[in-house]
């Protein structure tokens, strides 16, 4: 009998992989926003949703990235969308979702908490016994670990590690500068991934407080950065192509290609930065 040919559907019928992939993800954000599941589980959803978005453009975007922009997605599937169509779709469609997950978090889930007796802080509004208590495990856990770094034209911008959260600071120097030091600067602190991310405060009235790690780092910017004004910051991360493909080899090649692969994930090529809003 003769191969059946499959029906002819519109373009319009098909659903490409990656926004689909994009939408699996909303489901998980629609959760986060469910008000009948508990606090502390929308946010763990949220947090979720951010994993599963660091993944998709470490490896979906980033393979999307090394392709022809003018190359068709698939045309034996039926979809005729080019790679330069798929990536601009992914990210309006990215914004939307992380918009609505700030939403969700700013506006429900950081107010549910409170109301529950975990609250989060800005550094700068922690005052009394607990700012002395902050200053004390800044000295003493934190600033240790830093290493800050000033960007002028005798030291050249850093490496940026995937998925390392910095901060990037805009420094004026203070009054007269025997090095001949620029007036302004860049100033970047990578934030320590070893420390907690969320710094407790000690608690006052039955309620637990919280600072983030960046926004601590943050109020002592001038400390680090000696004869210098910190005149503005912000935070900003950077996610880099973390896909590879391996050719068929034998056993023993296949073992170096993978450490030079892993090797190259390193400084594998930017494909999305996040940056603070306001900055």
């Amino acid at each position: 009998m003769p191969d059946r040919v499959p029906p002819a559907f519109p373009p319009d019928h098909y659903l490409n992989r990656e926004l689909s992939w994009l939408e699996f993800n909303a489901r998980v954000l629609e959760e986060a926003a469910d008000p009948s599941n508990p606090w502390l589980e929308r946010l763990k959803f949220l947090a979720i949703f951010s994993s599963n978005l660091d993944e998709f453009f470490m490896i979906r975007v980033a393979g999307l990235q090394q392709r022809d922009p003018n190359e068709v997605s698939s045309s034996e599937s039926g979809d005729q969308t080019t790679t330069a169509q798929i990536l601009a779709a992914i990210s309006a469609r990215a914004h939307e979702l992380v918009t609505e997950q700030h939403r969700v978090l700013r506006e429900e889930v950081l107010p549910g908490l409170e109301a529950e007796g975990l609250r989060l802080l800005r550094a700068a509004d922690v005052e009394g016994d607990a700012a002395e208590a902050l200053e004390a495990y800044f000295a003493r856990e934190i600033q240790p670990v830093l290493t800050p770094m000033a960007i002028d034209p005798a030291h050249p911008f850093p490496h940026i590690q995937n998925q390392q959260l910095y901060l990037a600071a805009m420094l004026k120097s203070k009054g007269r500068n025997p090095l001949r030091a620029p007036k302004m600067c860049l100033g970047i602190v990578p934030v320590p991934a070893l420390l907690p991310r969320f710094v407790r405060v000690p608690p006052k009235g039955g309620m637990d407080h919280f600072v983030t790690l960046e926004d601590l780092i943050g109020q002592h910017l001038e400390s680090l950065f000696a004869g210098f004004e910190a005149k503005e910051w912000t935070v900003f991360r950077l996610t880099r192509d973390q896909d590879f493909e391996l050719a068929e080899q034998d056993s023993e090649d296949l073992v170096k290609q993978i450490q030079s692969e892993l090797a190259k994930r390193r400084r594998g090529q930017e494909v999305r930065l996040e940056v603070a809003r306001g900055a």
